[in-house]
């Protein structure tokens, strides 16, 4: 069954505000993410939960941690809250969100230097909410694309393209952004 934002409302998905003002409705697939990211060839390759103020991935593929130029969605409560895509390996990408929502978990926005942190105030904010309401999440991914360029004359992937079709679709609420 698919849910408009209104039923989804009504049942306690979407249980915060967007970290930005979206135009239009999202689509409603994003409210149903595992069929809708299964029928994309992504699959389940990590947990994520929030343990005092750390944020943890755990339960990882270690096949999929190793994938470059990949695109993953965070996943809570059968609703995709962020989409993102790295150009290195997954690993690494898992480990920034740790050490990046770990520092906002703990009120820590700012670098010895004065700059500030990747994650803001109120996508923090959100992500606690969210944790503390459902306790876990999911992050699904798949690999890029691949296709044959005439520039290259090789293989290259796609999956910053994908990554922006994503975001501009699902409109996930932890996005800062409608595309990349």
């Amino acid at each position: 069954m698919t849910m408009t934002p209104a039923d989804c409302e009504k049942t306690g998905k979407m249980s915060s505000t967007s970290l930005r003002a979206w135009k239009g409705s999202r689509c409603p697939s994003t409210l149903t993410a595992r069929s809708t990211l299964t029928s994309y060839g992504f699959n389940k390759v990590a947990r994520f939960h929030r343990n005092e103020n750390r944020f943890q991935v755990f339960d990882r593929d270690l096949t999929a941690t190793a994938w470059c130029n990949c695109v993953y969605a965070f996943v809570i409560n059968d609703e995709i809250v962020r989409i993102g895509s790295s150009k290195d390996r997954l690993g690494a990408r898992f480990n920034a969100y740790q050490n990046d929502l770990s520092y906002a978990f703990a009120g820590d926005f700012y670098r010895s230097s004065g700059k500030p942190r990747s994650t803001k105030v109120d996508e923090a904010t959100i992500w606690s909410i969210e944790l503390a309401t459902h306790g876990h999440g999911d992050i699904w991914a798949r690999e890029g694309t691949q296709f044959f360029s005439p520039i290259t004359q090789g293989t290259i992937s796609g999956y910053q393209d994908e990554e922006s079709f994503l975001i501009a679709k699902h409109q996930p609420r932890l996005n800062r952004g409608s595309h990349r």
